[in-house]
């Protein structure tokens, strides 16, 4: 891997290093086959301290490219799941390194790259990439390793547990390689896998529940009768006429009949690991990435205040397990342990608390990163920071401190840019959808249903609507558009819808930065502040930085900002 142990996140508003300061990138090589064999390289020769980790460790001055590197949300609305790729070079005139190919593998294994000022101790240099090299290359020039961030754990399916097909909860074979459901949220009308036909078994998520609230015959509710602490106790009960019973446990209920033609399905409250129940869309992310990364799947602190002004020495408030307020800094073990970035977490909590539900079916083949930006919504993002640690953010008014302040003094280049097509011209009408029906019916709804019921029944989405006039008025080209629908209350969808054509309606520019290595500790999603005197620059204006480009060999980062 490239890199010693991560280092902790930057503090809000501090730079890396001053402008002016004499400064070095480093990085550390480590290919591992059968043993370990490390390169360790920096753009130029020096050794760590004593107290350093790695301690009294030579670094050759042969890393030719440090990093190139970019991530991006410059999407629709700036959303989405993030992943960033990049490379670096180290030099190989000499051959040093014509034997790796041969003997070792690369890929997959850690990388990570540091920037820091020479002659500052090595433990304080900050990580600018940790990531993961996906291939390297050695010819008679250099050795190059690709790299990209960790979003790659990522790029596997959400659901790999399938029915063996042996009988019982594993089903008969025409189960065999199906996927089990998953559940999270709030799910209304999700349609459950028939497991086993004899007993009436079925299973709405791999895993334990927090409720089955409902199940319905052809929409009509069947009344509920226990709950069984495992699988066998519910396989082994008695279910009345016109009951369902549960295993909470294990995802799974009865029903006493099934008639040809009958529909089966089931509200849901999903997902229970832990004991605890999640149904905003920051608890269904980490409960998630919980199963694909070393985390814990709840917070390990409430975060009840953090440090803003730019200096880093002043603690954050965090509110442990027992009660009792916890004073800790940015560098405290405590942000270190976890593979979540807690603070962004904490404050998207506090942000976005609406309640949502997402149904994935047997049928469902999601990659973990295309369920969390289908999870995440419209407006929101998902990804891996500079330091490897997963994020989440909302894009909003650049009204938070800046982490970085530049001018024309910093500035090597500005561009103004064309907002994205679905921005421009800005919409004037936003429907957000809520209430989602995971199973249409219409003609398999029995007579006796309500007429409310069945008009539920009929529709997958209904809408919350935000509108205005004054914005078709000065645009007349202005869109509407279509968003949302895994929210389960009007008033949330209401409130987002509100909150969208307020965000999107006013004036808003995108602009192509290019500065200098401070660009290093800034992070997408961050809040820089422009002076320069072009455009509506003048008099300064905060962005949200949605994409980065930099180019460490040249000491330099493209910002990409908006607001």
């Amino acid at each position: 891997m490239f890199g010693i142990r991560p280092f902790g996140p930057l503090p809000f508003g501090a730079a890396p290093v001053a402008a002016d300061a004499p400064t070095i990138v480093i990085a550390e090589a480590q290919v591992v086959i059968t043993g370990e064999y490390s390169v360790y390289v920096s753009t130029r020769e020096f050794i760590t301290g004593s107290t350093d980790e790695p301690a009294r460790q030579p670094f050759d001055g042969t890393l030719e490219q440090p990093l190139r590197f970019q991530r991006s949300i410059n999407g629709d609305g700036f959303s989405g799941f993030i992943q960033g790729q990049g490379s670096m070079v180290i030099d190989n005139v000499d051959g040093a390194y014509d034997f790796l190919p041969q003997f070792y593998a690369l890929d997959g294994r850690d990388q990570e790259v540091r920037f820091g000022v020479e002659g500052e101790p090595y433990r304080n240099w900050i990580t600018i990439f940790a990531g993961t090299a996906s291939d390297f290359h050695v010819d008679e020039d250099s050795f190059s390793v690709d790299l990209q961030d960790y979003g790659y754990k990522f790029d596997v399916p959400l659901q790999s547990n399938t029915y063996a097909g042996t009988g019982g909860v594993e089903g008969g074979t025409d189960l065999v390689g199906k996927r089990k459901p998953l559940a999270y949220g709030y799910v209304s009308n999700g349609t459950p896998v028939l497991v086993s036909a004899s007993v009436q078994l079925y299973q709405v998520h791999d895993g334990s529940l927090h409720a089955i609230a409902a199940v319905y015959a052809n929409g009509v509710a069947l009344t509920f009768g226990a709950d069984h602490p495992d699988a066998a106790s519910l396989l082994s009960a008695t279910v009345g006429d016109g009951y369902f019973d549960t295993c909470l446990a294990a995802g799974l209920f009865r029903i006493d009949f099934l008639l040809d033609g009958d529909v089966i399905t089931a509200d849901i409250e999903g997902d229970a690991a832990d004991g605890a129940f999640v149904s905003t869309v920051s608890g269904i992310v980490r409960r998630i990435a919980s199963r694909f990364l070393q985390t814990s799947s709840e917070p390990v602190y409430e975060l009840l205040a953090w440090d803003n002004d730019g200096a880093g020495d002043v603690p954050i408030v965090w509110d442990d397990e027992d009660g009792n307020a916890q004073f800790l800094t940015w560098q405290d073990p405590a942000f270190r342990s976890s593979a979540l970035y807690e603070p962004a977490f904490a404050r998207h909590a506090t942000q976005y608390p609406f309640e949502v539900g997402h149904y994935f079916a047997q049928d469902d083949t999601s990659s973990v990163a295309d369920a969390l930006s289908r999870i995440a919504g419209y407006g929101n993002f998902i990804g891996f920071r500079r330091d490897g640690k997963l994020t989440i953010g909302r894009i909003g008014a650049a009204d938070g401190p800046p982490v970085l302040r530049i001018d024309r003094i910093d500035i090597m280049d500005v561009r103004r840019e064309k907002l994205p097509p679905g921005l421009s011209p800005p919409p004037w009408r936003w429907k957000i959808g809520y209430g989602r029906n995971w199973r249409v019916q219409d003609s398999e709804v029995a007579g006796s249903v309500t007429a409310d019921r069945r008009a539920f029944l009929a529709e997958e989405l209904r809408y919350a609507m935000a509108e205005s006039a004054a914005v078709k008025n000065d645009h007349p080209f202005a869109q509407e558009r279509e968003v949302g629908g895994y929210f389960r209350d009007k008033d949330d969808a209401q409130t987002e819808g509100n909150r969208l054509l307020a965000l999107f309606s006013r004036s808003a520019s995108l602009y192509r930065l290019t500065i200098d290595e401070r660009g290093f500790g800034v992070d997408v999603g961050d809040t820089v502040h422009v002076t320069f005197p072009r455009f509506d620059l003048g008099n300064g204006r905060s962005l949200i930085v949605v994409e980065i480009n930099e180019d460490a060999g040249l000491g330099q980062t493209v910002l990409l900002g908006w607001g």
